[in-house]
């Protein structure tokens, strides 16, 4: 089944604030005449532009969001789901055999989406059925049942390539599932128990341990060598339905998260307050950030190739916030940029595209955006020209040379893990900076030196020139 084409593959002019024509960058299918874009001039620079919004090729909503590396977004509701395609050649609707609404997902380094758990048809109790979405065949593959049910449950990806599973509430709706099992191959084990509340936030670091922040405040550590638990400090603050990143830094990897705002309670406004946890100093404890202009509940965070950081909608209780922000983590400071026309707050998502863009989907609360879809441009695609990949190998391995060829000049490059995000809680988006050299007709760079700093899997290669334009993304697969 098609769609009229969201947009076409070459630039569309419009007509900034100024009167002067802005090229809008084509979706990344058209690297070449994206390449031939004009600055624009006017506040689109700094603050960005929203679409219009979109209607959905199905009367789906996309509470359950997933960029595959064939650049379309898989999109998961209460009764279904569907593949769409922003190139506009075409949207298919593929519903899962049971309901996958409420579990946690991530993509294997197969590219596969696993999904765990969600909701059965009695209401907020926690099926025990697995799933993989197989991308190539686009189908859905059943994996085994969980030992219990899993309703909010988190998956996070490891190094060797297997999930890790936590949290999520049982088959009678109330009790907390405490198994810690790892998916493998087709395979599920139970490795430990550990109590956690629903949805918990977990990310990999370079060390080979995971972080886990608990929606209560309690933070631990996870060591996959030998399943063992370390307790760390408590966060400042409880933060139901919060943001949380890996942050960006350097090629070694990142040490360093963040989490944004979120509330105590349902019935209490959020703070505007959000902290940071550093690994490598835990005798520092979880530190005070960057305060956002206002709380927000339910915003999504979605990390950029600049290494910025874009929030997307969130709530304050009864008053919604269209307008999206801008997180800079070298001066800690947000950033109020462009406004979206939807609501976007409970059961929204929002996700990188492959040119740089960024989707927002979701929201089946009235007035929400329902199953509209809208797209975000970053000020830096009103920069002027991008720069252009003409090859790149499709595969490396940790610490390969990557060559990669380009008549751009090229000040850094980037590999960014697509994303899996549900309810606030981004399973499997990463950033990491990769180190390079110049030569002739391109550069050399180095892939990431261990699956700790990035798990196997496909990754999307930008490059960006010196006013921090990216270019349109190359799929690149680590671990063959």
């Amino acid at each position: 089944m098609t769609d009229r084409p969201i947009a076409r593959r070459t630039a569309v002019q419009l007509l900034g604030a100024t009167g002067v024509a802005l090229m809008v960058p084509p979706l990344w299918g058209a690297g070449k005449s994206s390449a031939q874009r004009v600055a624009a001039v006017g506040p689109e620079t700094t603050q960005g532009q929203w679409s219009a919004p979109i209607p959905g090729p199905f009367p789906l909503v996309g509470i359950h969001a997933t960029l595959l590396h064939t650049g379309k977004v898989l999109l998961v509701d209460k009764v279904g789901a569907y593949l769409w395609d922003p190139s506009g050649s075409g949207h298919v609707r593929i519903d899962p055999p049971n309901i996958l609404y409420c579990s946690g997902h991530t993509v294997l380094g197969n590219g596969n989406v696993f999904f765990v758990g969600g909701v059965d048809q009695r209401g907020a109790r926690g099926p025990r059925w697995t799933y993989e979405f197989d991308v190539a065949q686009s189908r859905w593959v059943r994996g085994p049942d969980s030992r219990g049910g899993r309703y909010y449950p988190t998956v996070c990806l490891l190094a060797d390539g297997s999930a890790v599973i936590t949290s999520g509430k049982l088959e009678d709706g109330q009790t907390l599932n405490e198994d810690v099992e790892v998916y493998s191959n087709g395979t599920l084990r139970l490795v430990g128990t550990r109590r956690l509340r629903m949805y918990p936030h977990m990310w990999l670091m370079r060390d080979g341990r995971v972080l886990v922040a608990d929606v209560a405040a309690k933070t631990t550590l996870l060591n996959p060598a030998n399943w063992s638990w370390t307790t760390a400090p408590n966060m400042i603050a409880k933060r139901v339905a919060a943001g949380g990143v890996l942050l960006p830094a350097g090629p070694s990897g990142s040490t360093r998260v963040l989490v944004t705002s979120g509330h105590r309670s349902g019935s209490t406004p959020p703070p505007a307050s959000t902290e940071s946890f550093d690994v490598a100093t835990p005798t520092a404890a979880w530190r005070p950030q960057g305060s956002l202009p206002q709380g927000r509940s339910h915003m999504n965070l979605v990390l950029l190739p600049d290494g910025k950081m874009l929030g997307v909608g969130g709530t304050n209780i009864e008053t919604a916030h269209r307008q999206s922000l801008l997180y800079d983590p070298t001066t800690n400071t947000w950033t109020a940029m462009a406004s979206q026309t939807e609501e976007r707050g409970y059961h929204s998502t929002a996700v990188l595209l492959p040119d740089g863009r960024v989707l927002s989907a979701g929201d089946n609360f009235a007035p929400g955006g329902g199953s509209k879809l809208e797209i975000y441009s970053p000020p830096y695609l009103f920069r002027g020209a991008r720069p252009v990949i003409s090859a790149a190998p499709s595969t490396s391995t940790w610490g390969a040379r990557v060559d990669i060829t380009t008549p751009s000049a090229v000040n850094r490059a980037v590999l960014m893990r697509p994303a899996s995000v549900t309810h606030t809680n981004d399973m499997n988006q990463r950033h990491v900076e990769l180190s390079f050299t110049a030569r002739t007709g391109g550069i050399t760079a180095t892939a990431p030196p261990s699956p700790n700093v990035a798990p196997p899997g496909w990754y999307m290669l930008f490059l960006l020139n010196d006013a921090g334009v990216p270019s349109v993304a190359h799929w690149l697969k680590l671990g063959g």
